[in-house]
């Protein structure tokens, strides 16, 4: 009787702490998920369109890998939470690969597809 008491405990503890570190994320994650649908709300098909084509290729590309981060949101709502669970210097290196594997598919689309070369 005493083992189901004690998993009890430890159960009741674990959605105190849940509880408490979902409070203290809750605004930050509130708060860019709002800015993140904002973003996307304003952002018309065409005006995206505008944006992302033209003659200068690499800052079309450049321009689109910035939208698509802002709009695919993890990255963008993670980076401020994550900071406060690992190191700023992990989260940038970790956000600044994922940019570059990004880049690369980018790079090979356009090869595979004729539009660089």
């Amino acid at each position: 009787m005493q083992q189901g008491l004690i998993s009890w405990t430890r159960a009741a503890e674990a959605v105190r702490i849940a509880i408490r570190r979902l409070t203290g994320i809750l605004a930050p994650f509130l708060a860019m998920l709002s800015l993140a649908s904002l973003a996307i709300t304003l952002v018309t098909p065409e005006r995206l369109s505008a944006l992302v084509s033209g003659e200068r290729l690499w800052v079309s590309t450049g321009l689109a890998a910035i939208i698509g981060s802002v709009a695919l949101m993890p990255g963008f709502i993670a980076f401020p939470l994550e900071r406060v669970y690992f190191a700023t210097g992990v989260s940038l290196l970790r956000n600044g690969l994922c940019l570059a594997v990004t880049m690369r598919i980018a790079l090979v689309i356009g090869l595979v597809f004729g539009e660089l070369g």
